[in-house]
């Protein structure tokens, strides 16, 4: 999940925009147009949204810029922004493209009260080894997902973590041969609508996740670069395939999977039952043993 701003302490913010920069033009170069890394937006109707979105800005663009977008051909630039103002629109919508303002701060109080004037985040992104700044942040924000000293590898580390998730269903409740009974009967079962009957489910256990926001966090150090996402100039040919294959088809298909689930199963039956034969012969052999010797 692209964050949609960095907000920065001032006596960092140079440092940071300029190593960001040279990172940019290492892993595209300077024409990001010709890098077979660098992508297309989806339509042209976003990349003038886009565009429009750089032009009001009122920031200082030090990497891309809107001149050298080109709308038709659904290209933008990766577009690095300094110093945008509070109130300009790309602070208030979510961008969903390669533009990212960074913005000043004079302490992390300051950080953390524009975080807490914005709308609540997707995901938040904490760089630190202050432990205390770290926790008080995750304690003060609330958001969809977390991640400390990483970004987005909390989605791809294990999709097996919840992360805005939601359960379709056909009706909010169900009885078979009896009416109203399923919500009296038993008040710990889940009960609520879906659709235009409503959303969300309470009572009991349900109730009580239905109120709260599960959110993963995965925590990171700084002290040495372990990212699962290399810069471009640094991945394998093979990584593009192999991420793709993890997160959207999976290695191997269901059928597949489901003949190795049966072949493991067969695996494990055949083991066991050799494994019993030998615990009994072994059992049998200590047997005759203990018969010769009292012999």
């Amino acid at each position: 999940i692209a964050p949609d701003y960095v907000l920065v302490h001032e006596s960092k913010k140079e440092e940071f925009t300029k190593k960001f920069v040279g990172q940019v033009k290492k892993s595209f170069g300077e024409d990001h147009k010709a890098s077979p890394h660098w992508g297309r937006i989806i339509n042209s109707r976003h990349a003038q949204r886009l565009t429009g979105l750089i032009e009001s800005s009122g920031g200082q663009v030090l990497s891309g810029g809107a001149e050298k977008a080109d709308v038709q051909e659904k290209f933008v630039p990766m577009t690095v922004i300094k110093d945008v103002p509070l109130a300009a629109p790309i602070m208030h919508e979510e961008i969903f493209g390669p533009i990212l303002p960074i913005i000043g701060v004079k302490s992390m109080e300051e950080a953390l009260s524009i975080v807490e004037e914005m709308e609540r985040p997707l995901a938040l992104y904490v760089f630190s080894e202050d432990k205390k700044f770290v926790e008080e942040t995750l304690t003060r924000i609330t958001s969809g997902g977390a991640a400390v000293n990483s970004a987005m590898e909390q989605i791809i580390a294990n999709k097996e973590l919840p992360f805005e998730t939601l359960t379709r269903i056909t009706s909010g409740g169900a009885a078979v041969n009896s009416a109203m009974e399923q919500i009296i009967a038993n008040k710990e079962l889940p009960f609520g609508g879906t659709g235009a009957s409503g959303f969300g489910k309470y009572h009991g256990h349900a109730g009580f996740e239905e109120f709260s926001h599960m959110r993963s966090v995965l925590y990171k150090t700084t002290m040495h670069c372990n990212s699962l996402m290399p810069p471009p100039e640094a991945q394998p040919a093979w990584m593009y395939d192999a991420g793709l294959k993890m997160m959207v088809i999976g290695f191997v298909s269901d059928s597949t999977r489901r003949k190795l689930k049966v072949a493991k199963w067969v695996v494990g039956g055949i083991a066991l039952v050799a494994f019993v034969k030998v615990a009994l012969a072994t059992s049998a052999g200590h047997g005759l043993l203990k018969l010769a010797t009292r012999k």
